[in-house]
């Protein structure tokens, strides 16, 4: 009994894999233009106007005033920021707002993600203070939260 329905599975299994006809798959060459995309400053000043998130300005006036040698200083200033130290003067240090982790803060240099690929977080202690008068000189401010509304909407 057991060797017939054996039998008759073995049977039944080759006959669903002989009816079973291999099908080729048609690549697609038709050619697609794409559309220019335009990226302006526009449209972050309008997310910035009309955002119901609380927005602080470090100006670079007031990071000359500060007189810090670190960027992790003159960022302390800011309401709700936690900074971490691991150490001495050159260790580790990272960012935290709002009660989150380091790996969930996102810290943007002039418009470009600078976490770790590695850790996923900032090292604030690797970036010098003058990038960001530089920067805030050129922008006229440093800003707080306006950044991740953007970053999730690319």
């Amino acid at each position: 009994m057991k060797v017939c329905l054996f039998l008759m599975l073995v049977a039944l299994m080759c006959g669903t894999l002989i009816s079973a006809d291999s099908t080729t798959v048609k690549s697609d060459t038709t050619p697609r233009k794409m559309h220019p995309v335009d990226i302006n400053a526009d449209y972050l000043r309008s997310k910035i106007n009309s955002s119901f998130s609380p927005l602080s300005i470090l100006t670079a006036d007031q990071l000359a005033a500060l007189g810090s040698w670190q960027v992790s200083d003159a960022i302390v200033q800011l309401p709700s920021a936690y900074i971490k130290n691991y150490g001495g003067l050159n260790a580790l240090k990272t960012i935290s707002l709002r009660a989150t982790t380091s790996q969930q803060t996102l810290v943007l240099l002039d418009g470009i993600r600078i976490a770790s690929s590695a850790t996923g977080t900032v090292d604030l202690s690797a970036v010098p203070l003058v990038f960001l008068m530089i920067l805030s000189s050129q922008a006229e401010e440093c800003l707080r939260n306006m950044g991740e509304e953007l970053w999730q909407e690319l």
